[in-house]
């Protein structure tokens, strides 16, 4: 059946307006900010999420090129990520990038652009994004916090490991020269209570210290790579880091104080013995 080419341009504006309503309501009501682009980058439209995220007017924002509002660092991020969703209609890809609040504080986000440019309802780049700053200064504080941790263990005279029930999670030099290891990464990743070359006795040592949670000092015996033993004593404490339980252990060589502590036990027995001569004669 023919239908008239002014019907069929009727029922195709009639799809066109119902399909850029429908669409307008699921941007409204997202819960991520929301941003139409051209293929320049130029912003067209903002949902109210993204009006209330950066501080700045309808009159301040749109209008304006994405990168007017970017990081300078950012820049590449930004050009990559429209490169790459510009080759393909519908192509989709994401970056965390900084923007400029009306403020001045830089605050991150996470994005994904879609290129809904050949939508006759959208005509635009869409850009989902969220604030993620909170998420980002954490995470920055955790690395400041590893970091710290880990030039002041690697300073120390002492070796230190973490273990998570008995799994290395980190380790300095000290302690990997202790065990006859080129470097800490031999033993991270390892069971220790497993491969770390210590006499029989001192691994059920390390098994019970670790299953108690003591934070007494106690000695061991390390077997060194040409066979020869090591005294040295060992500490443990658990410490806690978002809800995940972690045990740090240091051990240092007490070889010279057990030899100091043996050559003491040789002079009082000599005493003694002389002490006992001198009182029968």
């Amino acid at each position: 059946q023919h239908i008239p080419l002014a019907m069929q341009q009727s029922r195709l504006l009639t799809q066109t307006a119902y399909s850029e309503k429908r669409f307008r309501a699921l941007v409204e009501h997202s819960g991520d900010a929301i941003a139409l682009l051209s293929g320049d980058g130029v912003i067209r439209y903002r949902s109210p999420v993204a009006a209330r995220l950066l501080g700045y007017s309808d009159a301040e924002f749109l209008g304006h090129n994405l990168r007017d509002w970017l990081h300078p660092d950012d820049q590449p991020a930004l050009a990559d990520l429209f490169g790459r969703v510009l080759q393909t209609p519908r192509a989709h890809a994401s970056a965390e990038v900084r923007l400029r609040h009306k403020s001045g504080v830089w605050l991150w986000m996470e994005g994904t652009a879609t290129n809904l440019l050949a939508e006759p309802s959208v005509q635009a780049i869409v850009v989902n994004y969220r604030d993620i700053t909170v998420r980002k200064q954490a995470e920055q504080a955790l690395r400041e916090s590893e970091d710290r941790l880990r030039r002041l263990s690697e300073a120390a005279f002492e070796g230190v490991l973490i273990h998570d029930q008995g799994l290395i999670r980190d380790a300095n030099q000290a302690i990997a020269a202790l065990f006859g290891f080129a470097g800490p990464e031999e033993m991270i990743g390892r069971n220790g209570l497993d491969f770390l070359p210590v006499t029989p006795e001192s691994r059920e040592l390390m098994r019970a210290n670790m299953r108690d949670g003591g934070t007494q000092a106690f000695d061991m015996t390390v077997i060194r790579p040409d066979g020869s033993t090591i005294p040295v004593e060992t500490r443990g404490r658990d410490f806690r880091v978002d809800g995940q339980a972690y045990r740090v252990v240091s051990m240092r060589d007490i070889t010279e104080r057990k030899r100091a502590e043996a050559e003491l036990r040789k002079r009082l027995a000599e005493r003694e013995a002389v002490d006992t001569v001198s009182s029968v004669l």
